[in-house]
């Protein structure tokens, strides 16, 4: 059985553009295979690892369907199973179908985590998963992943499952039937270092064989460090070698703002601070292929813009590709233009050298819909390190799970 110590192997299930990617291998995991179906997702992923802005060469990126994958054939041991599974089904911007959405691909997950039996799963799905109609389901969800040894039978409704899983879940239990400890959490991103409002649900579950414990990291940037520094100190301004806001719009509570320790939220103008301006569509790209003007954004009812000086609003994939009034920045003198790719990409936290293939939908599609690599990498720290702690083996026997959201625990937010 390999060690953990070093280099824990991951495979990694929709990896889109690579965010996850990016964020589980700057933790030090070591991927054996990205698997991803859209080919432009694919493009970027082997364009980026040549280059040597991704993951690394060697690796296999595997462009096909999951459901054809043969899991059984991976060896030695994965340390994690990790998977962004398409997020339309739930999300707020989506048809809200669900489990009858032909587009859920959670069983895929259940499938390969049954047959490789990994030591922890790492998963990120969009808030709407959340949402009161839906939370029955994402229990559900919850169950599958802590009592893999359990499918659904042959013309089992969920509903039916869900209750066979929950009478499972709460019997005391020493079993050689593989379960595992289940941890969910709601996570603003910007919290945690993204310049950009991103609310995802993120999933660690670990092997109860390895017997560890699991905590959420606290918050280390915040709002009010970023209104400190905006109106009580000034720094911010200072920083950016921009006149403060007039006195007219500074909060009268301004000197009661305090950072509580934190670091401030990072804003679109961090992120813009150090590009040149892009260039037309179709000239010369002296400083980064993606980073072209892309005109004819408008302002409509819900859709102003991000602005200079907070984080930006949650990016889009769009609807066919075709960007809303959230991939679109405000400027200070009420100029709009949206995004540049590269800017884009940016606000994910991505590399500064990555470089997406396909057309700009295909682009804004991959972009929109990754897990910030940043958020991702502060997570992985946290499971490899724990993976360290519990060594190459786990006790012989599995116990009761631990399970969020089972009897009405509410969701941690973050």
């Amino acid at each position: 059985m390999t060690g953990v110590s070093e280099s824990p192997r991951v495979l990694e299930l929709f990896a889109g553009a690579g965010g996850m990617a990016i964020g589980l291998a700057d933790a030090g995991f070591r991927h054996v295979a990205l698997l991803e179906k859209d080919p432009n997702a694919v493009a970027t992923l082997q364009a980026n690892a040549a280059s040597g802005s991704g993951v690394t060469p060697d690796i296999s990126i595997e462009s096909l369907d999951v459901h054809s994958f043969e899991y059984e054939a991976i060896s030695p041991e994965i340390a994690v199973l990790a998977a962004g599974a398409p997020c339309q089904p739930f999300s707020l911007a989506g048809n809200h179908l669900g489990d009858e959405d032909n587009r859920n691909l959670f069983p895929e997950v259940f499938r390969a985590q049954r047959a490789l039996l990994p030591r922890a799963v790492f998963l990120e799905n969009v808030w709407g998963l959340a949402r009161t109609s839906f939370r029955p389901y994402l229990e559900y969800l919850l169950l599958q992943l802590a009592l893999p040894y359990m499918p659904a039978r042959r013309n089992e409704l969920w509903a039916a499952h869900r209750r066979r899983l929950k009478a499972e879940a709460g019997r005391d239990r020493g079993s050689t039937e593989p379960s595992y400890d289940v941890h969910i959490a709601a996570i603003d991103c910007a919290n945690f270092g993204v310049p950009q409002r991103r609310n995802r649900l993120f999933v660690v579950a670990f092997r109860s064989d390895l017997d560890v414990t699991w905590k959420w990291p606290k918050a280390s940037y915040g709002e009010d460090a970023l209104l400190f520094a905006k109106y009580t100190c000034g720094s911010y301004w200072r920083e950016h070698g921009v006149r403060p806001r007039l006195a007219s719009r500074i909060p009268q509570q301004a000197s009661l703002f305090t950072s509580h320790g934190t670091k401030r939220w990072r804003t679109v103008r961090d992120v813009l601070r150090d590009l040149p301006p892009p260039v037309l569509q179709g000239a010369a790209q002296p400083y980064h292929p993606n980073h072209y003007r892309i005109d004819g954004c408008r302002q409509y009812r819900g859709h102003t813009g991000s602005t200079m000086d907070q984080p930006a609003k949650t990016l889009k994939a769009g609807v066919h590709g075709v960007p809303g009034g959230e991939n679109m920045i405000r400027f200070s003198n009420g100029v709009l233009r949206y995004f540049t790719l590269h800017e884009s990409a940016l606000l994910q936290t991505f590399p500064s050298d990555y470089v997406f293939r396909g057309t700009r939908s295909a682009a804004i599609r991959q972009i929109g819909n990754a897990a910030p690599a940043e958020v991702v990498r502060l997570l992985g720290i946290l499971i490899r390190r724990l993976l360290g702690q519990a060594g190459a083996a786990g006790c012989s026997r599995f116990r009761t799970p631990h399970v969020d959201l089972v009897d009405g625990a509410a969701l941690v937010q973050l």
